[in-house]
């Protein structure tokens, strides 16, 4: 689904909330892919809240999604598991290091733990789960 700015950013997302899915379904567990999206859902709104520029926000979400494979897997839900500081640690980024990690992937992704998130040990554009539901144009 394409969530565009011409449609409305869910709100969620907006106030930087949105991203991390809850377990609604009673299930402890959740698909730790799920992540890999909040990650370029992060970047693409650091980068409109920073820039003002919704195209490049939408062109990092869909580079920044592809551009490692994510290691996946199953998270407990309400753990402290260092893998959800990945995108925390990208929503805490002011506009100045926005600015200067730009369009490198890797520049991005060298904190936070996010190596926990994405295999990032091959080269980029390697591909991911892909999909470009969380997109802010």
């Amino acid at each position: 689904m394409d969530y565009s700015l011409a449609r409305g950013i869910p709100l969620a997302i907006l106030l930087g909330l949105g991203g991390l899915p809850v377990a609604c379904s009673g299930e402890d567990e959740i698909d730790a892919t799920a992540l890999c999206e909040d990650v370029a859902q992060a970047v693409a709104q650091r980068t409109v809240a920073c820039t003002a520029d919704t195209e490049l926000g939408n062109r990092r979400y869909d580079r920044f999604r592809t551009a490692f494979p994510c290691k996946g897997g199953m998270l407990n839900a309400g753990t402290e598991d260092p893998r959800y500081t990945c995108s925390q640690s990208i929503q805490a980024l002011d506009c100045a290091a926005v600015a200067r990690l730009g369009d490198k992937v890797e520049a991005w992704y060298a904190g936070g733990n996010c190596s926990a998130v994405f295999d990032l040990s091959g080269a980029g554009g390697a591909g991911g789960a892909g999909g470009a539901g969380g997109r802010t144009q």
